[in-house]
């Protein structure tokens, strides 16, 4: 599967939404009975991202037979998840199922293992690859699915020169509180 990042267009219309539920959220606050509120959109939104795991787990209990289509399927809600990451649109990436052969990846060749790899190609032209083997259990999969998104991130953080670790002179810069917090001087 292969998508570009979203468009400023798309990034401004998302922002705005989700600007205007959450003025919509603390108005609601100020109000008289505003804590009730609070509960009840909080109860909403944790029995609506439990029941989108319990779906996910679900859909990949179901292909945990067919161990090729478990890949796929894994691989599809690797990439989705990628897509609702903001990728900025000149960063391609892709998110494919492996079955151990070798693959070739803009003219390298690869030896691959049962699993998924994450592709991203930079505008510059790197291309930075790193998988996960499958364990055909769902919850580990997934999770290790979110921490690999979270990961292709950093990489794109880090080829752009905004990753906070890959500053080499972070200690000119930064100062340490007692609790362990980096500040700016």
């Amino acid at each position: 599967m292969r998508r570009k990042g979203k468009t400023k267009l798309e990034v401004y219309k998302e922002k705005k939404k989700e600007l205007a539920e959450s003025l919509e959220y603390l108005r609601q606050v100020d109000l008289p009975g505003g804590s009730q509120f609070v509960r009840d959109t909080r109860g909403a939104e944790k029995k609506e991202e439990k029941k989108s795991q319990d779906e996910i787990k679900s859909y990949l209990e179901t292909g945990r037979q067919a161990r090729h289509s478990y890949r796929e399927r894994i691989a599809n809600y690797g990439f989705t998840r990628m897509a609702e990451s903001e990728f900025p649109l000149s960063w391609e990436y892709y998110c494919i199922a492996t079955s151990g052969t070798s693959i070739n990846i803009f003219g390298k060749g690869f030896r691959t293992q049962e699993g998924v790899l994450f592709i991203v190609k930079s505008p510059k032209g790197n291309v930075y690859v790193r998988g996960i083997k499958t364990t055909y259990d769902p919850e580990y999969d997934v999770t290790a699915v979110n921490i690999m998104v979270v990961q292709v991130e950093n990489t794109m953080d880090s080829e752009k020169g905004i990753l906070l670790s890959d500053n080499v002179d972070t200690s000119s810069t930064l100062r340490k509180t007692k609790s362990g917090i980096l500040l700016p001087n």
